[in-house]
């Protein structure tokens, strides 16, 4: 009994009935609000009792107008005298409905309840799920309408006189059967289109619970509103019972939450993927139900609505195959794959689908994978569905509906691939600098200032995709979502590339045009504008005009005022303080080192100013406010939070504001501030780049952090922060106690991101490079793993050791090492990529859920199996030098430019020992090096045909044949190499024989190809640009390069010298600084040509 009360749904009205909670008269079912327009008529299927109910009187409430209706099914009829000796058959009662006779019909019900039968009972129910206008109630004055009454508790009245007929006076003949239920249930899944507006949820709530009884096998049957228990049911629940249960939820459900909004549809949905999932569940586990295509559909799609994969995965084992299902079961398992995230399992089956089906009967499954890929931004794999979908349509409106769902997916996609891109570049900017601010401190100093040619050709491609979504969605159907993710889009696009996106033309246009099509602009809409405002290099880097600060004002003004959302945390404040400071700006020389415009400008102090105040009048109680208050750090608890305190503290650091740093640091203290690890974090990263405050924070602020309670504990970062300020002070005795410290305490770990800071520290500080030396060779024995910070490292050795140290072939190794360790990256893809295939699934489909990457900065990213190939490409394929194995970006470049210079300088030395000893000692080499270096950074390389290498490979693999190809540089012997690319080549050729193509390393086709479709011009790919500035291009390397080939003297080395003084340098300086700036090395060109002629 009490697993009987469990299965009925709380304060439902059957559950009541069940319990004795409610008065004698009480509803049986949840009542619709369709009995209420009716309350004076008599309830049709009430006629059929033998004696009419003497009490007519209409209730007072709808509650109990519709109490009256149901609860004549709880009567004992048949302890009452009949009115009449007549009695109806059942085809006389058929004929009556063919004829419309529905008046006729309801007077020969009277009759035909004397001797009932179970025909007649079937027939009844039959009638009510068919043509129920014939049970409405009917009046000369009103017409029949099929709106005056509940035809699901007019059949469950019928099923109650069954049970009583068969239970109590012993009429066996009547006992409900498998029959009874499946036209009852039928009752229940079409009387949902009898309801008013309003009743739908109160026929969701009937529907769950008879559908609750009949699976846990009882008879729906209500006797009495008093019982405690439902009869048993002893009927075996067959596949067209669980067919009939399926379709009568589903649809009562659609009707249900058609009505509902908001919240409540929320609510819901969970509430019918819980009953959907509970039979399914149920179902499966069953063992003597004979499961056909729709039962394992209903099964299925309740298993992916509920996000239940492990569920999900069990049913697929009993699924037959693909080639003998038909493609809407496999449909269905795609959309509930992709509702539980598989979706590496659920495309293969979709590309099994398409590619053994001339047509696709739906896109709802397409539209599940495009939500699924725009969480992680996989924007390539909508825009392959989308084709898919293209090539076989078929048209509906339901179809519709998801393409538009689909171009909606696109959007956020687009914005989320724009958003990592974003980051990406953001912490490679961060790692270049040594900076070690907290993310979400100040990001807009760290926002990208370079693009490589493929990021520019990306966002390109986003900008165009999302132009195409946009306006394939009907304008009548856009929302304020749409366009605050259109919104996003262009405010990224802005950060990485203002100059092409300017907020002007595109994102300042967005919310006008919301409100010229009647849709409020959401608050976060504002918050990205204002934010990408006060990031933005659109400005320039310097904030002295405070322009900035004033434009970003006029939004907060219109979020605030026109769009009547109020300013309720110190977030919604934060564009306006980012807004008052400057942006990191780019040093005229090498790629990797920067300078902050660190002046304050009285117009930034005035703003700061002018956002606290308000902050503190819209954030501090009117019982508190204080009106005397003045000084910007008093009480600044009460309308700061731990981020905006971090920004005005990184800010004032940054602006060299020594004496308002220190002060606002110590209130914080004294007003019972918690100066927790991000506010260190914060105190300790900023101070670096200013001379006096890198010495309070050794000083002052690395012991008070040891003082504090709770504890702070020394993190990465804080201790990175620490190293950077003796680096500045250049103070090696706080470096040395600080490494001390942290040793003896266990805090520092044998990993990359403690030891990269001390490496760094020592060879910057005078006096500490041995140190530096050692830690380097420890670093080499354990086998550190540097992953995110490998190429910023890299790059800082190289140009440690070219600049510094003066060691070219040392830098060269570096470069080297940086390019094995790209190659190993290859390798762990390949190899996931392998593991991924070992592991099929059942049916034959590949896991590719396992390919999900992290790259090398922590930004999850999907990558195909082609895209794998080509970036194996990429990095194996046999090269004639080894920088063509690099893609051209800011961190690459700038090693490229300093390999350049490791060449020039070099040839130098070697020249000297020429001089000395004699003998030649490569210094021609060199140069030629350097000439293939420059060459490929402008995009001009001089290197041998594709062709000529493919055969000059096939000669040698001839003479070699058990050696893989490994990557020769000329002048350096194989064994030079890392033992490890070996590995990685032999890797490659295993994996890429086995594919379709013969051989993939030498297709002309695809050698040169674009890693996406973007369509990057042949001559422009990988970064390289044959036309507008050459940004990679360091104009002193470039200088140094031509002053050295003029000094050369070969006509060669002279013909080398005018090309790249009157063809490059243009591209790297511009064309109105060359009179000025190449003066001396036009005069040393010509003096060159002279004396070689003479």
């Amino acid at each position: 009994m009490q697993a009987i009360v469990r299965t009925v749904k709380g304060g439902s009205s059957l559950g009541r009935a069940i319990n004795g909670k409610v008065q004698p008269n009480a509803l049986l079912l949840q009542p619709s609000k369709a009995t209420a327009l009716h309350q004076h008529t008599p309830s049709a299927v009430a006629c059929m009792s033998t004696t009419p109910c003497r009490s007519r009187s209409a209730p007072v409430s709808l509650y109990n107008s519709s109490i009256a209706s149901r609860a004549r099914w709880t009567q004992r009829l048949y302890m009452t005298q009949p009115t009449g000796t007549l009695s109806a058959t059942v085809q006389e009662l058929d004929q009556l409905l063919s004829k419309g006779d529905y008046e006729g019909f309801q007077q020969a019900c009277l009759t035909a309840t004397k001797t009932p039968t179970k025909d007649l009972y079937h027939f009844l129910l039959k009638t009510l799920a068919e043509r129920p206008t014939a049970f409405a109630p009917f009046s000369s004055s009103v017409s029949v309408s099929s709106e005056t009454f509940d035809p699901l508790s007019s059949a469950v009245g019928i099923l109650t006189d069954m049970n009583r007929e068969a239970s109590m006076l012993g009429n066996a003949a009547l006992q409900p059967d498998r029959d009874t239920l499946l036209l009852l249930l039928k009752v229940a899944s079409s009387s949902t289109s009898q309801l008013q507006q309003g009743g739908e949820h109160a026929r969701w709530q009937s529907v769950h619970v008879l559908v609750d009884a009949i699976r846990h096998r009882r008879l729906p049957a209500v006797m009495s509103t008093d019982q405690w228990e439902l009869p048993d049911l002893n009927i075996e629940l067959d596949q067209e019972l669980w067919k009939a249960m399926f379709e009568c939820v589903r649809t009562a459900a659609a009707g249900s939450s058609s009505s509902e909004s908001g919240l409540r549809r929320a609510e819901f949905q969970t509430e019918l993927d819980t009953t959907t999932f509970l039979m399914a569940d149920q179902l499966s586990r069953l063992q003597d139900v004979n499961m056909d295509e729709q039962l394992w559909t209903y099964v299925v799609e309740a298993f992916g609505n509920s996000g239940s994969a492990a569920e999900l995965k069990s049913v697929l084992l009993k699924l037959p195959a693909v080639d003998h299902a038909s493609p809407e079961l496999f449909s269905t398992v795609v959309e509930a794959l992709a509702n539980c995230g598989i979706t590496g399992q659920a495309t293969e089956i979709m590309n099994a689908l398409n590619n053994t089906h001339d047509s696709l009967p739906c896109n709802a499954p397409l539209a599940a994978l495009a939500r699924q890929h725009a969480k992680a931004g996989n924007y390539e794999a909508i825009r392959r569905d989308f084709k898919m979908w293209t090539a076989k349509a078929q048209s509906s409106t339901a179809n519709d509906a998801n393409l538009v769902d689909m171009h909606r997916s696109m959007l956020s996609a687009s914005a989320r691939a724009l958003d990592r891109m974003v980051n990406v570049l953001s912490r490679i900017f961060k790692d270049r600098q040594a900076d070690t601010l907290p993310y979400d401190v100040l990001p807009g100093m760290a926002s990208p200032t370079q693009l490589s040619r493929f990021q520019f050709t990306e966002a390109t491609y986003l900008w165009t995709r999302s132009q195409e979504s946009m306006s394939a969605i009907p304008k009548d159907e856009l929302t304020a979502e749409d366009y605050d993710t259109m919104m996003r889009i262009s405010t990224r696009l802005n950060l990485l590339q203002p100059g092409e996106w300017p907020l002007k033309d595109h994102a300042a246009k967005l919310i006008p045009e919301m409100k010229r099509h009647g849709l409020k602009p959401l608050k976060s809409t504002y918050h990205t504008l204002m934010e990408t405002m006060a990031r933005t290099r659109e400005s320039g880097a310097s904030r002295e005009t405070g322009d900035v600060a004033k434009e970003v004002m006029k939004v907060f003004q219109q979020m605030t005022v026109q769009g009547g959302y109020a300013a309720t945390s110190p977030s919604d404040f934060q564009p306006l303080i980012e807004a008052c400071f400057g942006l990191y700006s780019r040093s005229p020389f090498v790629a990797g080192q920067w300078m902050y415009s660190n002046q304050l400008y009285p117009v930034s102090k005035t703003a700061l100013k002018k956002a606290e105040k308000m902050m503190r009048k819209a954030l501090v109680t009117k019982g508190s406010q204080d009106d005397s208050i003045s000084n910007a750090s008093s009480g600044i608890q009460r309308y700061h939070n731990s981020t905006t305190i971090a920004i005005v503290l990184a800010g004032l650091a940054h602006g060299d504001e020594l004496a308002e740093v220190t002060k606002r640091w110590d209130d914080l203290a004294l007003q019972g501030v918690e100066r927790d690890a991000k506010l260190y974090q914060t105190i300790v990263g900023a101070s670096y780049a200013q001379g006096k405050l890198a010495r309070y924070v050794l000083r002052r602020i690395r012991y008070e952090m040891l003082k504090e309670q709770p504890p702070v504990r020394m993190t990465p970062e804080i201790f990175a922060g620490f190293m950077n300020c003796c680096v500045r002070d250049q103070d090696a005795a706080s470096a040395r106690s600080l490494i001390a410290q942290c040793s003896s305490s266990g805090e520092i770990q044998k990993t990359a991101e403690w030891y990269i800071p001390m490496v760094r520290t020592c060879l910057l500080v005078e006096g500490m490079e041995d140190e530096g030396a050692f830690l380097l060779e420890e670093m080499r024995r354990n086998n550190m793993k540097m992953d995110s910070f490998s190429g910023s490292f890299y790059e800082f050795l190289m140009e440690y050791f070219v600049t510094r140290r003066m060691d070219y072939p040392a830098g060269r190794g570096i470069f080297k090492s940086f390019v094995k360790s790209e190659q190993s990256k290859v390798e762990e893809l390949l190899a996931a990529r392998k593991k991924s295939k070992a592991t099929a699934q059942p049916g034959g489909f590949t896991n590719l859920d396992a390919l999900d990457i992290g790259n090398e900065d922590n930004q999850v990213v999907m990558i195909s199996d082609r895209e794998l190939m080509k970036r194996a490409e990429r990095t194996q394929d046999p090269v004639e030098h080894l920088v063509e194995r690099v893609e051209i970006s800011p961190r690459t470049a700038s090693m490229l430019n300093m390999l350049v210079l490791s060449h020039i300088r070099e040839r130098v030395q070697l020249l000297q020992h020429d001089t000395k000893s004699g003998f030649g000692a490569g210094a021609q080499e060199r140069l030629g090096d350097a000439q293939v270096v420059i060459h490929y950074l402008t995009g001009e390389a001089k290197l041998r045909s594709r062709a000529r290498r493919r055969a000059h490979h096939m000669e040698d693999a001839a003479k070699q044949d058990q050696q893989s190809t490994a990557t020769i540089i000329p002048g350096n012997e194989p064994s030079s190499l890392p033992a490890s690319s070996s590995s990685a080549t032999s890797v490659l050729s295993s994996d890429l024989n086995s594919s379709s193509s013969s051989s993939l390393l030498f297709n002309e086709a695809n050698s040169m190809s674009p890693p996406s479709d973007f369509g990057v011009p042949k001559a422009e790919r990988y970064g390289h640009s044959n036309k507008g500035r050459l940004i990679f291009v360091n104009k002193y390397v470039l200088g140094e390069y031509i002053d050295t080939c003029i000094k050369e003297g070969s006509p060669e080395m002279l013909e080398e010298a005018d090309w790249a003084l009157n063809k490059i340098m243009p591209r790297v300086i511009g064309q109105a600084s060359m009179a000025k700036d190449t003066h001396r090395l036009r005069q040393a060109l010509d003096n060159a040509r002279s004396r070689q002629q003479t």
